[in-house]
This record gives C-alpha cells, sequence and structure tokens, in this order.
C-alpha cells in the first residue's frame, strides 16, 4: 500500500469536501464548539472507501519513511476513532505539545 500525502490549496474541491463532512461529524458530537477542534496544521483524516473500509496511511509506509514512532490524538466522544487506534496497536499515552491542558482529548502511540 502506497501512503500519499497530499498539500492541497483553499478552494480545492475534494479538500472542501473532506473539511465539510470533518466539520459536520464534529459538530454533530461536540456541539457549535466541535467545528473550532479542525483547525490550519497537519491533521489524519481517514476516509471510506465505496466499501465503508477505511482507506488511510500504514504504518509500514511510516517505517519506510524513516519514523520511529506515530503519534496521533482524538476525542473522547469519538469512539470509532479509538476502537481503530487500539485495535490497530497504539497505546494511551500522556497529552503532549498542544494537548496537555485540553480536556477530553486521548493521546495515543505506537512503536514502529
Amino acid at each position: 500500500m502506497e501512503c500519499v500525502i497530499e498539500e492541497r490549496m483553499a478552494g480545492d474541491a475534494e479538500l472542501t469536501e473532506l473539511l465539510t463532512a470533518a466539520f459536520a461529524e464534529l459538530v454533530g458530537r461536540y456541539g457549535a464548539e466541535g467545528r473550532s477542534l479542525v483547525k490550519a496544521g497537519a491533521r489524519y483524516f481517514v476516509v471510506l472507501d465505496d466499501e465503508g473500509r477505511a482507506v488511510g496511511c500504514d504504518a509500514h509506509a511510516a517505517r519506510s519513511a524513516g519514523y520511529p514512532v506515530l503519534r496521533l490524538s482524538t476525542g473522547q466522544l469519538q469512539p470509532e476513532a479509538i476502537a481503530l487506534y487500539e485495535s490497530g496497536g497504539y497505546v494511551r499515552t500522556a497529552p503532549w505539545d498542544k494537548y496537555v491542558d485540553q480536556p477530553g482529548v486521548r493521546c495515543y502511540a505506537k512503536s514502529l
């Protein structure tokens, strides 16, 4: 599986569609403040294919690129994400950086 990370310009149709779906999901779970959870910067969004399977980057691609650890975060009101990460071998860790003082954030890591 190839891991593709693409930078998209503001206004890109596929990016706009993905962000619209992300905002709707977060607002549905967290209320109006959910929209503020998606901000500029690196984010990992999982897109579903036509059969409903998650599409994303795999650990092999990250390891091949020289990354020793994968770290990610999610919110406590996102049980699907929590289940996906834990079933994939991610271990809950203490919050880091900007997540230290944010209630409801769950941070995970996986050694490669």
